[in-house]
């Protein structure tokens, strides 16, 4: 119900006026060039009653594509840019360092095994291929 009063009313009969009016506001006094600026809205999340569940639905929907995983972010109240970002991060500093978390879903399964396709895991060196005329 709350997800509705923000989506049906909240948001476009008050958010969204307010913002015309900062932005036609601004673009009078000269601050911006012009006064259609895009916006985004992303009211925060709500507390889950059961947030394992929640996790569990949400990665369903990521996996079956009915819902993107900057949906998933962005319904949490966060912005998947900087969600995004910061992931890439911590997965360069883990990489650089060697580390490899057994949360690390591109080294290690849902059980904690290192993954099958993992190039870091791969210990099998191709032979060098040789030239020989039989």
């Amino acid at each position: 119900m709350i997800d509705a009063v923000q989506w049906q009313l909240f948001i476009p009969m008050l958010c969204a006026p307010v913002w015309r009016w900062f932005t036609e506001a601004a673009w009078a006094a000269g601050r911006i060039p012009t006064p259609d600026v895009p916006v985004e809205w992303s009211p925060p999340k709500f507390e889950a009653v059961d947030p394992q569940k929640d996790a569990m639905a949400n990665l369903l929907s990521i996996r079956s594509g009915t819902m993107t995983l900057a949906e998933v972010i962005a319904q949490q109240g966060r912005n998947p840019d900087a969600v995004l970002a910061e992931i890439a991060a911590t997965n360069a500093k883990l990489d650089a360092l060697g580390l490899v978390l057994d949360s690390d879903p591109r080294r290690v399964t849902k059980t904690g095994s290192a993954q099958s396709n993992d190039p870091a895991a791969d210990t099998t060196t191709d032979p060098a291929p040789t030239d020989q005329q039989d």
